[in-house]
């Protein structure tokens, strides 16, 4: 489901490992370090990567109201699924 899609926040690449590259694509991710926004909240390590459904996977979305995440390996990491970007627009001045 859905396809990986760059965007204008990248800033780092997630490769393939060795050995994968016919089955695994490239990753567009932007990669934040530990950081604090204007008003003093700590923001911790993340990646975000961006995503884009086709057609029909829009309409299943629709129709069923949900999406799944499925995490390779043996527990489920701290994850969030956003509808809008991320990323805070800071008045400018």
């Amino acid at each position: 489901m859905a396809t990986a899609v760059d965007f204008p926040e990248s800033n780092d690449v997630l490769k393939a490992a060795p050995g994968t590259e016919d089955a695994v694509n490239d990753l567009r991710i932007f990669r934040q370090g530990l950081s604090f926004t204007p008003n003093g909240q700590r923001l911790d390590l993340c990646v975000v990567s961006c995503w884009e459904l086709s057609d029909e996977e829009l309409a299943e979305v629709i129709r069923t109201k949900r999406i799944y995440f499925q995490a390779l390996g043996r527990t489920h990491p701290p994850i969030m699924v956003h509808g809008s970007t991320p990323f805070v627009q800071l008045p400018t001045e």
